[in-house]
């Protein structure tokens, strides 16, 4: 470790020392230490006991004093709590656990702000830092606190949880000196010195140095606390003194404890303790200052952040009500304008109208902005009246109330102008609420179509919706539908109130509420129907489960019942074949009851269902209860058989019963006829009669049961005959019943026997009874003496009588395991017994239960002589029997005992001989393993000297020889010896345990016996001890030799200590000797490397006395009282250490004081090197500061003036071409230098100067130029001083080099300069093109050195900035405060560091004095850290003032800078607007005049044209006008509140004023010429048209026709050729020269066929239903039918008028029918019934198919590509109804059912045709042959399965049933089948329902054709029919016939999405090039604008991109090119065609 304190100088050895005194800063140095002193804690070692270090531990009680005790986190926190470390600088603690428990993880620790200030304070945790806490306490204290514990860390805090320090817990180290005292006695003696006198001496220095460090604290702190104005010298000074009143009080309490103890030095303690009190209360004093002075501070600094503060908020505040007065204004001015524009409308009405709604809206507008200014005028006076500072508080009210007083002025003008017009109101009324509901309908809509949307996935997915789409559609419909119900809400509240226009308005938005309600249902809906078909499934799911179920027991019924099913009758009726046929019915039955139920209640369920979800669900349950039905069908042709079998099996079952019970009869009247005679029962004997009564009575019982049976059978089968109506039947059992009755009434008789028999059989059972007890005990006892003899000759050992007494240790065998259970306690007998039963103790119970039962018989034997039922003798004789039993059983038993015995003490004495035999063994095993080690004991001590050097020369400093293969080897064997003595002792305690329980055994045993065993068990434990001395022989001569071994050991170890404590006090001697010799560098580094050595001679000493201490106390800790002479040896070198560790310590003290004074010496000296450098930093700061705020300061704004000076005369120099000395003598004149006046003078006049931006200079900065020029004060300035400011000077701020060179790459850097280096260009800045950076030449002011540097990088860093006097003043200042505010830190934080840690040493000797050294230093530092503040204050108000002037010239220059701004703007404005104002109104007459008169020339279009043009260049320049006074100057003067500005705005709002109306009238003029233009145009294309109808109905032609003819073939007609035909027409149709002119003006490109058409072909539409006729005359014609409104017309002739009901007809022909007659264009009241329409067109937006029918399945007759325009020639009208028909099934392939089309229109063949399967109806077997009899079974056919027929079927004859021979459709296996059983059951069946696939035909899900498609079903597929053939009508579409304007084919076409109106009128949505041709490169002729009208002469084409060209003609010019419909990809749309009746 390093010292802090040590200076770099240092020498490394010193620095690098690893000694306590060399790193005396890492590792604390003990001061000396006395016990019994007052206040003075014994010392203690660094290595405490556990107990000790415990108890001197601070401790802690957690508890609550709430109800929240039963919280795991309380309970886990609660507890006791001990220290166990330190964390940030503060105590941890850890929760005590309870007695025998593991620690518990529960730590109380603080943790600092190192992470950020919310992890700061203590925590509960269950590590020190981890992650897991509980309770967080902000408090910093160096103490856990009490109260305000945050539970959890995050909560708030828990006033009843609390931390308090437990009672009687000592603080840490007050303990410790009782404790450790007796245990150092021993390892370590105290220092030998007197403990009062010196301890006190040492206090009284420390006291004198503390009344010192006091003195000087105050002192410096009255310095830095100064006049007490300034709170950094506050803090200064109270970070002084804070901390001095601890130590005092802490000195003052020693010595007040110390005088009782003084003796001679008792008035000195007294008047050291009179110092201290005064410094105290100095301290204090002083303290007190600081805090009353604290608070002024405080206020004053708060006041004056309070006035800042407060005037930031008003400058926002005046701001913010500014900006909003202003606003008002404007728009009040705005209002005013406009309002004046209603004025200047004249008669315009229109413009009038639209003045006033402007004027009433701006009118509102400022209304409102005047209030929302006046609110916030309103709050912000509010606002002030919370300002503290006075001063700002007037000067707000005063700026407020002047923004009120303009306010009030602006409402003034604004009041009469809100009442102009009384109906706008409502009307911007009703906008306001249509806007409202809208705001809330709007994004309900939106809502509505998100949740079409999300609805959208529903419809697209290819099955049933997933989840998720069904929720999320479902959650968007919810949205919607919410959002929709509140919007409805709102509108109705809106409804009840609304009239008039608000009504009508609102009427609108309902309309569309109402659609987007529709479209929720919609959704609802369709929503739904995905929901219940998902229903509907899960439901059929459901059921079909459960038919499954009834199938497969169906299936096993017919199985069980198969015998019956196979078609052979079979003869045998099993009853247990019938019972499993009736089991597996019942089976059935309940699967089908199921099924049922569950099919009944989800037909009840699907009709709650939606029609299309319902039905579908519907059908399947009803085919799944056909299924059903069929399942019970079969069932119940199985029950029918079933029963036949089971009554046939009843009726011969009713016949055996009756039968059974006559047998019955006749046995018991047989044997009852021989006893009920008399004279024979008297005969007979007792056996016999006894004989006979058994059978009758066994034959009555029988007959009973029997009877019971049959009478049952008989009964069930009379009433199931009964039930059928089968009187044959109910015979036959009648005539059963009446057998039955005879038979029992047979048996009746001898239901009871003869009183006689009856006591004869009574006496016979009492005598049975008598000797069945008597038997049973014989077998009893027959039993136990076989047990007993049994037991006698086993050989079980040992007996029960010994186990039941103890249990026996278990045997311990030498080098085997141990046994690792303690033993048990002896069991009780009764225990034992049952845990370890042996045959003896059976045989005994066996016995012992005999011997009970044959008392109880005699006892009841002599209880049935007393009661005389049982004949004397026959009692006598039983008595007998019993005795000689009893006799017999004792016998047993004393036999058993005996042999027991002897058998019990074999087994013991063996037992015993064997584990003594065992110890032996262990013993003798343990004395081989012990020979080795004795034998190499002896050898050791032969060889005698060696034992000392030996463990030296193999180990290290420790003497621990490395371990080789040797000392392994003796490892090993020591473990071995170990383990074997283990053994020994442990199997010698075996036996002697074992003797002893076995000799108590043997004391149970028979005498002889037991005598015999015990003389064999003393020779067993004579054998034993013999063993126990050997061993306790051999342990004995180990341990001699070992411990004597182990002293050579220590003896080596101690002589090494001896001589290292020799070596390292001679070397401390010699550095003494050393020290008082010399001083100087030399010295100095001898004195290093002496202490070196001396240190590392301490250190061996120490470690080896360590060694040597330690291993006598582990000898001594591992030996026994006694056991080895050796013992007291080591406690006499034990105390020997003693005296050789206290001359050691007494060395270290000494080396210690040596090196404290050369660190104090080293300390000082770098300190007053740290001070003398920061001296030198005060005087460079205040050198460089003295410009800014010496006596003598420097005119920097002169500077300024100056700069600006120079600048205009360097521009002067340059226009002018003069050179600085021509300069320099114009300006002089004659005199000898350039003087103030003419300075002054010539700079007024110098253009370059006025030029400038800004205000001009005053005369006063002219001088302060002049002053700053002359810097000598001459009053003239030579020509030197002049030509000087006329250089360019730069200041380096970042570090570069300086070059010989201008290019980076080839020039040699000459050297760097640094940041704040001053440079003077020497010529201007070049650039090197290479790296693409400026470089300019310069020199370094600094040494003249010359190059080339960088301006700026090429990356943007700049290097060099242009050199200001004031920047680079402030620019040294701030380096220069700089550099002394780092030397200030670095010498506080050295002075503090070193002072900390000199308090952690001793205070005594040559560190205290230096301590108190750098104290003093310490108040030196903080005096130049006031300095520092002192100055840099200063140095901020200077620069502020110097701030406050630059703005007060930044300000003035603005100010005129802006005059001439606002002048300039309305200049420019007025000119303009005086310009556009003349040239509009020119325009404007001229327009006005031709739409009066627009027919007065010969050529009117060009005029307009002209006109028109003139037009759009005024309404151009007023839009630049407008634009430059609306947008440019209003922009940037709008925000202005106040100077010249203001004034410019308001022009701005007169000269708009102006224009506005100019600008109107404009643009109506505009329309008014288009539209004058468009009549005379039109009226003139009219004519023309007139004129082509009238010359193609005289040439009888049609339209294509005449094309032909007038086109000549080409692709148009060419305007020559039109103009000639136009001028042969001849009668009222021939056109005039003007209107020839003005008609084809349009035309000069030609006609097309498009452009023929439409001016040949005439249409008409019907507005109103009306009759067309035959016949031009109304009464004489008759109708053909009735033309509908919305019908569209072809016009076949011209409009006449039948006179004769004064009606013009005209002869059409129906577009929709082609029906032709006449039609009533207009009634004679005026009605209206036909209109003009324009020539029916559509385009194709995609590709389709024309067909050449009406008809949807005709034959295509080409397809028609995307953009074509089809010719309406036909329609459209809707074609008739489509008939399909539908069937229901299942595709055999893989299941899937669902609908297919059989015929439709398109295919008048059926889809399907019946192909000729077989089905299997009932279970029947594959067989390999016809004949059933040879034949074997192939498989088992299922129910359902297909087969193909490979023959006719044939009959058996023989078996009377009906064989096939298939082929199974599944595996295609063959064989034969039967089809019809011998008793008719059908098995295998034709089917009707499968079909084949005649062609492709999709799979759909539904009845609906055109439904969700499964998938196809392919040709040849197998199809069964399930439902069906039903018949679908479906709805025609609506068709129309076309002609392609391209190809000319016709067609018919659906009116789909992709077929869309079209229209030769086109409006440009955006604009696009007009191209000369339809090369995409050709001349664009012009660009078309957005709203521009163009018609269409040709269809579009297509380009080779995609995009969709049509050639047009333009409205505005007539101009003919070609421009893009759209672009490739159809997304952007540049012309789009106008809606059908906008066109015109």
């Amino acid at each position: 470790p390093v010292s802090p304190l040590l200076p770099s100088s240092a020498p490394p050895r010193l620095r690098r020392s690893p000694s306590p005194l060399r790193a005396m800063w890492n590792q604390p140095v003990a001061r000396p230490q006395y016990a019994g002193f007052a206040g003075v804690p014994a010392r203690m070692p660094q290595a405490r006991p556990a107990g000790a270090m415990q108890a001197a531990t601070n401790a802690y009680t957690v508890f609550t004093e709430g109800s929240d005790g039963e919280e795991f986190v309380i309970q886990t926190l609660t507890g006791d709590f001990v220290e166990n470390g330190l964390n940030h600088i503060r105590p941890t603690y850890q929760k005590q656990a309870k007695p025998g428990q593991p620690p518990v993880e529960v730590f109380l620790y603080f943790w600092d702000g190192r992470d950020g200030p919310s992890f700061e304070g203590w925590w509960f945790g269950k590590s020190v830092g981890g992650n897991e806490v509980w309770a967080h306490n902000v408090s910093k204290a160096m103490k856990p606190p009490a109260k305000g514990w945050k539970i959890p860390f995050a909560g708030p805090p828990r006033m009843t949880f609390n931390v308090v320090p437990k009672a009687g817990a000592a603080p840490a180290g007050a303990a410790a000196a009782p404790m450790m005292a007796g245990a150092m006695v021993a390892v370590q003696p105290r220092l030998a010195v007197q403990p009062n006198q010196a301890v006190l001496k040492a206090i009284l220095e420390e006291a004198a140095t503390t009344v010192a460090e006091a003195n000087t604290a105050v002192e410096h702190a009255k310095s830095a606390f100064g006049d007490g104005s300034s709170m950094e010298g506050l803090d200064q000074a109270e970070q002084m003194l804070s901390s001095l009143p601890v130590g005092i009080t802490k000195v003052q309490a020693q010595l007040a404890a110390a005088q009782g103890t003084a003796g001679a030095l008792i008035g000195e303690v007294r008047a050291k303790l009179a110092l201290l009190r005064t410094a105290l209360t100095t301290v204090n004093q002083e303290l007190t200052k600081v805090k009353i002075a604290r608070p002024k501070v405080l206020q004053v600094q708060k006041m004056q952040e309070v006035e800042a503060r407060d005037m930031a908020v008003l400058d926002e505040m005046i701001s913010d009500a500014g900006e909003k007065a202003n606003a008002a204004e404007d728009l009040v001015e705005k209002t005013v304008i406009t309002y004046d524009m209603v004025e200047a409308s004249g008669d315009d009405l229109a413009e009038a109208q639209h003045a006033v709604e402007e004027t009433q809206k701006l009118a509102a507008e400022s209304q409102m902005t005047i209030k929302e200014a006046l609110a916030v005028i309103g709050r912000k006076m509010v606002t002030i009246k919370n300002f503290q500072s006075t001063a700002v508080k007037e000067k707000a009210t005063v700026e407020l109330n002047n923004l009120r007083v303009k306010l009030r002025d602006a409402n003034i003008k604004l009041t009469p102008l809100l009442n102009v017009k009384a109906e706008f109101q409502q009307r911007g009324q009703a906008r306001k609420i249509v806007t409202e509901v809208n705001e809330k309908l709007a994004p309900a809509e939106l809502d509505v179509d998100r949740a079409c949307e999300a609805c959208e996935p529903l419809a697209a997915s290819s099955g049933q919706p997933s989840q998720a789409l069904m929720k999320q559609a479902e959650t968007a419909i919810n949205v919607a539908s919410d959002r929709l119900q509140a919007a409805n809400q709102f509108l109705e509240v809106r409804m009840r109130t609304a009239v008039g226009i608000i009504k009508k308005e609102l009427e609108k938005v309902e309309v569309r509420a109402r659609a987007a309600e529709k479209r929720i249902q919609e959704l609802r809906n369709q929503h739904r129907t995905y929901h219940e078909r998902e229903a509907s499934q899960n439901l059929l799911n459901d059921v079909q489960v459960k038919m499954k179920a009834v199938e497969d027991s169906v299936k096993k019924c017919e199985e069980v019942l198969a015998p019956y099913l196979m078609g052979v009758e079979q003869s045998e009726n099993s009853k247990e074949a019938v019972q499993a046929g009736d089991d597996a019915v019942k089976a059935t039955n309940k699967a089908t009851s199921a099924a049922r139920i569950i099919i009944s209640m989800r037909m009840v369920e699907v009709k709650r269902f939606t029609a299309e979800a319902g039905q579908e669900a519907q059908r399947s349950l009803q085919e799944f209860l056909k299924q059903l039905e069929g399942a019970m069908k079969r069932v119940a042709d199985l029950k029918t058989a079933l029963q036949e079998r089971k009554q046939q099996m009843q009726r011969a079952e009713a016949i055996s019963q009756v039968e059974a019970v006559e047998a019955l009869a006749a046995k018991v009247t047989e044997n009852g006829a021989e006893i009920s005679d008399q004279a024979k029962l008297a005969e007979m004997p007792f056996e016999q009669i006894r004989a006979a009564g058994d059978v009758c009575r066994s034959c009555y019982l029988e007959a009973q049961q029997v009877m019971h049976v049959a009478q049952d059978v008989l009964t069930m089968r009379q009433i199931e005959a009964k039930k059928a109506d089968d009187d044959n039947e109910s015979a036959d059992l009648a005539r059963l019943q009446q057998r039955l009755r005879s038979a029992m009434q047979k048996i009746s008789q001898y239901k009871t026997l003869p009183p006689a028999v009856e006591k004869q059989i009574a006496l016979k059972q009492a005598v049975d009874e008598v000797v069945s007890k008597v038997v049973a005990v014989e077998e009893k006892v027959d039993q136990a003496i076989a047990a007993l003899e049994a037991a006698a000759q086993a050989k079980v050992e040992p007996t029960a009588e010994a186990t039941v007494e103890a249990e026996e240790p278990p045997l311990v065998v030498p080098g085997g395991p141990r046994a690792k259970a303690k033993p048990s306690a002896k069991p009780t007998a009764k225990a034992t017994a049952k845990a370890a039963p042996r045959p003896g103790d059976a045989a005994n119970m066996s016995a012992n239960n005999a011997k009970v039962a044959l008392n109880g018989v005699m006892r009841y034997l002599d209880m049935q002589s007393k009661a005389n039922k049982v004949p004397l003798e026959e009692i006598a004789r039983l008595q007998e029997r019993v005795k000689a039993g009893q006799e017999r059983v004792e016998t047993a038993q004393k036999e058993m005992k005996a042999n027991a015995d002897r058998i019990q003490s074999r087994g013991l004495v063996a037992e015993v001989e064997k584990q003594v035999a065992m110890s032996e063994a262990a013993v003798e095993q343990f004395l081989q393993a012990m020979q080795p080690l004795l034998k190499e004991s002896d050898e050791e001590a032969k060889e005698g000297g060696d034992t000392e050097e030996a463990p030296k020369a193999k180990g290290g400093e420790e003497g621990e020889a490395p371990k080789d293969g040797k000392a392994e080897k003796e490892e090993a064997v020591a473990a071995a010896v170990k383990e074997a003595e283990k053994d020994a002792t442990r199997a010698l305690t075996g036996s002697k345990t074992m003797l002893a329980v076995k000799r108590v055994a043997s004391k149970r045993l028979a005498e002889s016996v037991a005598k015999s065993a015990t003389e064999e068990l003393d020779a067993l434990q004579t054998r034993t001890d013999v063993a126990q001395q050997k061993l306790l022989a051999v342990k004995k001569e180990v341990a001699d030799k070992k411990y004597v071994k182990a002293k050579e050991e220590v003896l080596a170890k101690f002589g090494a200590a001896e001589e290292a404590v020799k070596m390292a006090i001679s070397l401390a001697e010699g550095l003494s000797s050393a020290a008082d010799e010399g001083e100087g560098e030399e010295a100095a580094k001898e004195m290093d490397i002496a202490v070196e050595r001396g240190l590392k001679a301490q250190q061996d000493a120490q470690t080896q006395l360590s060694a040597v201490r330690s291993a006598l106390q582990a000898h001594l800790r591992d030996m026994k009282a006694g056991e080895s002479s050796v013992q007291a040896e080591f406690s006499q070198l034990l105390v020997k250490v003693g005296p050789l560790q206290a001359d050691l310590d007494k060395q270290k003290k000494a080396m210690s004081e040596r090196e404290q004074k050369m660190v104090a010496a080293k300390l000082l000296k770098e300190a007053a090197s740290m001070f003398e450098t920061l001296d030198a930093k005060i005087d460079k700061a205040s050198a460089a500061a003295a410009p800014l705020i010496g006596d003598t300061k420097e005119d920097f704004t002169g500077a300024m003036f100056l700069g600006r000076c120079f600048e205009a005369l360097n521009e002067h120099l340059r226009k002018a071409k003069k050179t600085k000395d021509g300069l320099f003598d114009e300006i002089r004149g004659s005199d000898s230098g350039v003087s103030e006046a003419k300075f002054v003078e010539f700079m007024k006049a110098l253009p370059e100067l006025k030029a400038q931006d800004g205000a001009p200079m005053a005369e006063a900065q002219f001088k302060a130029a002049y002053d700053r020029m002359d810097d000598v004060g001459g009053g003239q300035v030579a020509a030197r001083q002049f030509e000087v400011h006329f250089r360019s000077r730069f200041v380096v701020v970042a570090v570069l080099a300086i070059t010989d060179q201008l290019s980076v790459d080839s020039g040699k850097v000459i050297r760097k300069l640094e940041a704040n280096e001053v440079v003077e260009a020497l010529a201007d800045p070049e650039k090197d093109e290479k790296n693409s950076i400026t470089r300019v030449k310069v020199r370094a002011e600094k040494d003249g050195t010359e190059g080339w540097v960088a301006m700026a990088g090429n990356q943007g860093t700049v290097f060099l900035v242009p050199y200001s006097a004031y920047e680079a003043c402030t620019r040294k200042i701030e380096d220069s405060l700089q550099e002394l505010l780092e030397a200030v830190n670095e010498t506080m934080a050295m002075l503090k560091t070193k002072a900390d840690d000199l308090s952690k040493k001793s205070s005594l000797g040559p560190l205290g004095e230096a301590k108190a050294e750098l104290m003093k230093m310490r108040v030196r530092a903080s005096k130049a850290q006031t300095s520092h503040s002192t100055l840099k204050k200063k140095i901020a108000e200077a620069q502020k003032g110097h701030a406050e002037q630059l703005e007060k010239e930044k300000a003035r220059r603005e100010e005129v800078a802006e005059k001439v701004r606002a002048a300039t703007m309305v200049e420019e404005a007025t000119i303009l607007c005086d310009a556009a104002a003349e040239q509009a109104e020119k325009a404007a007459a001229t327009a006005e005049a031709l739409v009066a008169t627009p027919s007065g020339d010969d050529n009117p279009l060009q005029v307009m044209d002209e006109a028109t043009v003139a037009l759009v260049a005024a309404e151009a320049l007023v839009s630049k006008a407008l634009d430059k006074v609306m947008k440019e100057n209003m922009n940037e003067i709008r925000k202005v509140e106040k100077g010249p500005f203001v004034e410019a705005r308001r022009l701005m709002f007169r000269l708009k004023v102006k224009l506005a109306p100019l600008e109107t009238r404009l643009k109506k003029a505009v329309e008014a010429l288009q539209g004058a233009r468009g009549r005379v145009a039109g009226d003139a294309q009219r004519a023309v048209a007139d004129a082509l109808r009238a010359s193609a109905r005289q040439l009888d032609m049609t339209a294509d026709a005449l094309f032909a003819k007038l086109s000549q073939g080409a692709a148009h007609v060419a305007a020559s050729a039109l103009r000639t035909h136009l001028e042969s027409v001849e009668g009222e149709a021939r056109l005039k020269a003007s209107q020839l002119e003005l008609g084809l003006h349009g035309y000069k490109a030609g006609v097309t066929r498009l452009g023929l058409l439409a001016m040949l072909q005439e249409y008409k539409r019907c507005v109103k239903d009306i009759a067309l006729t035959t016949a031009f005359e109304v009464k004489t014609s008759g109708t053909i039918r009735k033309l509908e409104k919305g019908e569209l017309l072809e016009v076949l002739g011209g409009v006449s008028k039948d006179e004769t009901v004064g009606l013009e007809r005209v002869r059409c022909r129906a577009l929709q029918d082609r029906a032709e007659g006449w039609v009533t264009v207009k009634g004679n009241q005026g009605t209206l019934f036909i209109e003009n329409a324009e020539k029916p067109y559509m385009i194709l937006k995609e590709a389709a198919a024309v067909q050449k029918e009406n008809e949807s399945g005709s034959d295509d007759a080409r397809a028609v590509e995307a953009g074509e325009v089809m010719e309406v020639l036909e329609g459209p009208r809707k074609e008739a109804a489509l008939e399909v028909v539908r069937v229901r099934g299942k595709a055999r392939k893989d299941g899937k059912m669902g609908w297919v089309t059989l015929k439709d229109r398109t295919h008048t063949e059926p889809a399907l045709e019946l192909t000729k399967l077989m089905i299997c109806k009932g279970t029947i077997a594959l067989t390999t042959a016809f004949d059933i009899a040879s034949c074997n079974a192939i498989r088992k056919i299922e129910v359902g399965e297909m087969m193909e027929q490979i023959e006719a079927p044939k009959v058996d004859e023989d078996k009377k049933m009906t064989r096939v021979h298939i082929r199974c459709s599944n595996d295609g296996k063959e064989g034969w089948a039967t089809m019809k059983g011998n008793q008719g059951t059908v098995y295998i069946a034709e089917s009707m329902s499968h079909h084949s696939c005649r062609r492709s035909v999709p799979l759909e899900a539904a009845f609906a054709s055109g439904s969700k498609v499964h998938r196809t079903l392919e040709a040849g597929e197998i199809f069964e029919v399930l439902e069906g053939p039903s018949t679908e009508t479906k709805e025609g579409d609506v068709r129309f016939k076309g002609r392609s304007l391209r190809s000319g084919r016709e067609g018919w076409l659906p009116m789909t999405k992709v077929v869309q109106p079209w229209n030769p009128r086109h409006l440009c949505k955006k604009p696009t090039a007009l191209r000369e041709t339809q090369e995409t490169e050709s001349k664009a002729l012009r660009q078309l604008a957005e709203g521009e009208i163009v018609e269409a002469l040709d269809a579009p084409a297509a380009e080779a991109g995609g995009a969709l060209l049509l050639r047009v003609r333009t409205d505005r010019d007539g101009l003919v090119g070609y421009a893009q419909v759209h672009a490739a990809d159809a997304k952007e749309a540049f012309l789009e065609p106008i809606a059908t009746g906008a066109a015109k």
